[in-house]
């Protein structure tokens, strides 16, 4: 279950206020693209997009990587990988940190 600020989110069907708020968000959305388009340089659209569609295909591959590895190797081999920490140091801020589920040579035995 989703909480934003505390308090429980639940999702279900699109409501009326839904309906009428998506005209006003797509718009929203196109002035932005048009402006973008308008007044920024190639380079840096093309940087902006690839950087994104990047981003979204490396999520995308190890999410399906994951369920593929939970699907073929059942649910009790999956739980018993090993995890291995690690973080990536971010331009001046605070630490980005990941773990990543390695196999195991054990864990097939």
């Amino acid at each position: 279950m989703l909480k934003a600020l505390g308090a429980p989110l639940t999702l279900g069907p699109p409501q009326r206020e839904d309906a009428y708020f998506f005209p006003v968000l797509g718009s929203a959305v196109l002035l932005t693209l048009f402006l973008c388009f308008k007044y920024l340089n190639r380079v840096w659209l093309n940087r902006i997009l690839g950087g994104y569609l990047a981003t979204m295909a490396v999520g995308g591959l190890a999410r399906t990587t994951a369920k593929l590895l939970r699907a073929g190797m059942g649910e009790r081999r999956y739980r018993h990988l090993t995890q291995v920490p690690s973080s990536f140091p971010a331009a001046g801020s605070t630490n980005f940190a990941a773990h990543a589920r390695m196999v195991d040579s054990g864990s097939f035995g």
